[in-house]
């Protein structure tokens, strides 16, 4: 049985009408996934190094001064000459530089956490590990080798004790975040199911009976 359509309206093939719903819903669906890449892999390690940057700035505060770290960040690979003082340039480039390595920081991590399926405390103690790990590795191989007369800066900013639980909480969010990931992921596929491809087929121009 053919259905004719109403007046007025343009007959198209449910290939069509399928294909066409197909590339709405990918131009829709495009930022949702570059949101859902960034919530997944920038974003932890962003956190973290955001709270770890925190926390050494506060220690500087009662121990060097307030803006020692990030701006010592900078000054060891030659951003600025090495100072006490206030050096805005600096202070800035020692911000970005810090939050970007901490964003691939997090990204290895979340790999790493992925391909081995770490979870409950073997998670945590791996986020510790990984990043005490990365410390000695890029402290003492590669700025001790690259930068040794400006490493120092760097050493001194905060108290030893600052910089060790700053790195260790570092490691103890990636790993916070990487769970809540997971169980986040696991809630929604348990609230969705399988997809619903009803919405895509609704709007067909049925032919036959």
């Amino acid at each position: 049985m053919y259905v004719k359509p109403a007046k007025g309206v343009t007959w198209r093939a449910p290939s069509q009408v399928y294909a066409a719903d197909m590339q709405n819903a990918q131009s829709f669906n495009a930022p949702l996934a570059i949101s859902r890449v960034a919530s997944r892999y920038v974003l932890p390690g962003l956190t973290a190094g955001a709270a770890f940057l925190g926390f050494e700035m506060l220690a500087g505060s009662i121990s060097t001064s307030i803006w020692a770290f990030p701006q010592a960040v900078a000054e060891t690979i030659g951003i600025g000459a090495p100072t006490q003082a206030l050096a805005p340039t600096s202070l800035l480039a020692g911000i970005a530089i810090h939050l970007a390595f901490s964003v691939c920081l997090g990204i290895l991590f979340m790999a790493i956490a992925d391909r081995f399926s770490l979870m409950g405390r073997t998670l945590v103690a791996a986020g510790v590990l990984y990043m005490w790990a990365e410390s000695a590795i890029s402290i003492w191989l590669v700025l001790h080798t690259l930068v040794p007369d400006t490493l120092p800066v760097l050493l001194g900013a905060v108290p030893f004790w600052a910089s060790f639980l700053g790195r260790t909480g570092f490691g103890v969010i990636l790993a916070l975040m990487y769970a809540r990931q997971r169980a986040d992921s696991r809630t929604q596929r348990l609230a969705h199911g399988p997809e619903n491809a009803e919405g895509v087929h609704k709007r067909r121009l049925t032919v036959g009976a």
